[in-house]
């Protein structure tokens, strides 16, 4: 039985995610690289890479929503992270939204 190289590298790339232990330290996801030697998943380290620090929200982070007694409000962003408007809405229009 023949053995060809893209099994051989898929045995070796697998044996080492085995051992690899390290986490981000962020938000404890398996890390992709390092920044100036501490150990980050891919989204953090782009922030880091990017930017050179760890945004409190990004683009793609989803609205907040707060559930209240009689009413919802929920709280939109700009692409800055700045909240950008709030919008006040009916508890049973919550799951169309």
């Amino acid at each position: 039985m023949c053995i060809s190289w893209k099994h051989v590298i898929f045995v070796l790339k697998l044996e080492n995610m085995k051992k690899n232990t390290e986490v981000c330290v962020i938000c404890g996801k398996p890390i992709d690289s390092h920044f100036e030697e501490i150990a980050y998943c891919k989204k953090h380290y782009l922030q880091m890479k990017r930017h050179g620090k760890i945004l409190n929200r990004t683009i793609f982070d989803k609205n907040e929503w707060k559930i209240l007694e009689n009413y919802a409000i929920c709280i939109t962003y700009n692409k800055k992270g700045v909240p950008n408007s709030i919008i006040k809405v009916d508890l049973d229009n919550v799951k169309d939204l």
